[in-house]
């Protein structure tokens, strides 16, 4: 399942004067899962059946919406737990997070596509 909006993650490496590699939305997916289900076990930790932004150890919700909303909840929604509405704004700030550190990696390589592998 894709979590991420491949369309924006390009429109951000682009800004960034750099070229999207085919499979970077896939491994930004799989990193967001990964997360989010470190967010599952932290709200389980704490006896809640709400996954809190907070949650996926990202401290600040994104700027710009790089996840589908609807996917993050379905995904939780499938673990008998509850997405709060702030979720999947942190789970932008997690991708955008991400996608910083990727181009960061991609240039100190001196490259100009960001791959998967960057992540």
């Amino acid at each position: 399942m894709s979590y991420v909006v491949a369309s924006k993650v390009k429109e951000y490496v682009n800004g960034k004067n750099m070229m999207a590699a085919g499979d970077l939305a896939d491994h930004l997916s799989k990193q967001v899962e990964m997360w989010l289900a470190q967010g599952l076990k932290a709200a389980q930790a704490n006896d809640r059946k709400t996954v809190r932004g907070c949650d996926i150890l990202v401290f600040s919700p994104g700027k710009t919406p790089f996840v589908v909303a609807s996917k993050i909840k379905e995904y939780v929604n499938g673990k008998n737990m509850m997405a709060s509405g702030d979720l999947a704004d942190y789970a932008s700030g997690l991708v955008e997070w991400l996608l910083s550190m990727a181009c960061d990696r991609c240039k100190s390589n001196d490259r100009k596509t960001v791959r998967g592998g960057d992540l």
